[in-house]
């Protein structure tokens, strides 16, 4: 019990300002809370009252100069790295460490959760909650241009003074009164690490990961249709400032949470396909109970698993609050890159989405349908409608009618032809006059039925035997 005394009787001790009549700090001793919980007693450094100035000085320009990032909903690496990049390129401008924070508005996707359950402590992240946006002077956003997809953030980008967007999808339209910054690259961590590079700033290893994972999550590992060379020079440049290629290789494998693997099983039971000018559509709605991250994941599953170019997943939840009830509707879609002529962030731009070509999404609230700008779209009535209403979008504007023979033939006025009387050297004057590999040859009653085909390097062969005269028929192949 006496212990048990001295040690409460320390802890307090701590906690307490010693001070002179004068106000200023009294010198003495302090302890380390680690020292007391073990029963130890270990001075350490006292700070002078010239010290104490400064540290308050410093939390004073943390609080003049404060700024927050904001990730989208259900943040990917992409999205948390470039908003880490850019808290710390802010801090490196400002020469204030700690002057802003980063703040995920709506969970995270399953790997990034895994990821930052080891080493969230490495960066500037906080809760929403403990963030007052009175505060604020300066806010950033990442890889989105559209509120809708900063949740219950979407009402600091009134409250700031000074709003920065930085994001890559260039075919999305904003709603955001900003200052944008947009540029057509694989990822938007690209853009950050220009900067950082452009400014000096030298990542350290965490950082450096981060932001590798980053571009490597967005871009396919380099492998992605929308990649360029900048995202290769960024890439690069995270490795140079010692990115750990162990961790990439284990964070970069994306892993899919129990949740994204009922919603995928329930789209296998649901989807619907159909085929269309000889590529294969598939989509279904999924009802979830609550919001789930990660749903991109499950729609490429989807796509790989039904054997098809495209595919649309529809997953919807009840959003409770204490005014109204409504359907909450995210729509993601994923194409071949095969498909050159496929555009779907322009099929998904008039309900208000956006993205890449190959890959774009787009999330409502069902009740609020009638505002899209498209009319045909808001003339359905239920998601299953509207997934059709996407559908027939695709078929009607971005699928060309298949290409065939008869659209790429020469037409046989035009044809040049060899009859069974042309002699070996005529045929060979035929192919070097029209510069020709082969020569059909047809009956000459003029019914143009074709008897075969004469090759250049048989002619060229009997010829050089010195059978010019002979009739091509000799060297006919049926």
């Amino acid at each position: 019990r006496s212990h048990s005394r001295k040690l409460a009787g320390a802890s307090v001790g701590i906690l307490q300002k010693r001070r002179t009549p004068e106000g200023g700090l009294r010198r003495g001793r302090s302890y380390s809370r680690n020292a007391v919980v073990q029963g130890e007693f270990v001075p350490h450094k006292e700070r002078t009252l010239k010290e104490n100035a400064e540290v308050e000085e410093k939390e004073r320009c943390k609080l003049i100069n404060f700024g927050a990032v904001l990730t989208h909903n259900g943040a990917d690496f992409d999205s948390l790295a470039a908003a880490v990049g850019l808290a710390r390129l802010r801090d490196c401008q400002l020469g204030i460490e700690g002057a802003t924070v980063v703040v995920l508005p709506q969970g995270a996707n399953p790997s990034v959760q895994h990821f930052l359950a080891l080493h969230k402590n490495w960066f500037p992240i906080r809760a929403r909650r403990s963030v007052d946006p009175a505060n604020l002077q300066w806010l950033g956003v990442v890889d989105a241009q559209r509120r809708d997809r900063f949740g219950p953030c979407a009402e600091w980008l009134d409250v700031a003074p000074q709003v920065d967007v930085y994001d890559h999808h260039v075919e999305q339209s904003s709603d955001i009164n900003g200052n944008l910054n947009i540029a057509s690259v694989g990822s938007v961590t690209t853009l950050i690490v220009e900067m950082l590079k452009e400014e000096g700033v030298v990542l350290n290893e965490k950082e450096a990961t981060l932001l590798a994972l980053g571009i490597h999550s967005d871009t396919g590992s380099l492998v992605y249709e929308c990649t360029t060379s900048r995202d290769a020079a960024a890439l690069q440049y995270c490795l140079e400032c010692g990115a750990s290629q162990k961790a990439i290789m284990r964070f970069a494998k994306v892993t899919m949470s129990l949740d994204q693997r009922n919603t995928l099983n329930q789209a296998l039971m649901r989807v619907q396909r159909i085929e269309y000018e000889r590529v294969t559509l598939a989509f279904a709605h999924v009802e979830c109970d609550e919001y789930i991250p990660g749903m991109a994941t499950v729609a490429r599953d989807m796509m790989e698993l039904t054997s098809s170019d495209i595919a649309l997943l529809a997953a919807s939840y009840i959003h409770k609050n204490k005014k109204n009830n409504y359907q909450h509707v995210s729509i993601i879609g994923r194409a071949s890159s095969e498909l050159e002529v496929v555009n779907l962030a322009a099929v998904l731009k008039a309900l208000n989405g956006g993205g890449h070509r190959k890959a774009a999404a787009t999330s409502f609230r069902m009740d609020r349908l009638g505002d899209m700008p498209d009319e045909e779209f808001k003339e359905a009535g239920s998601v299953e409608a509207l997934l059709r209403a996407i559908v027939e979008r695709i078929c009607d504007t971005q699928l060309p009618p298949v290409k065939r023979a008869s659209d790429i033939m020469t037409p046989y006025s035009t044809l040049v032809v060899a009859h069974p009387s042309t002699t070996v050297g005529e045929g060979l004057e035929l192919l070097v006059k029209h510069d020709l590999h082969t020569l059909p040859v047809v009956t000459e009653d003029g019914g143009g039925v074709l008897l075969g085909v004469l090759s250049l390097g048989d002619l060229e062969q009997t010829a050089m035997s010195g059978l010019e005269g002979r009739p091509g028929g000799s060297c006919l192949r049926p």
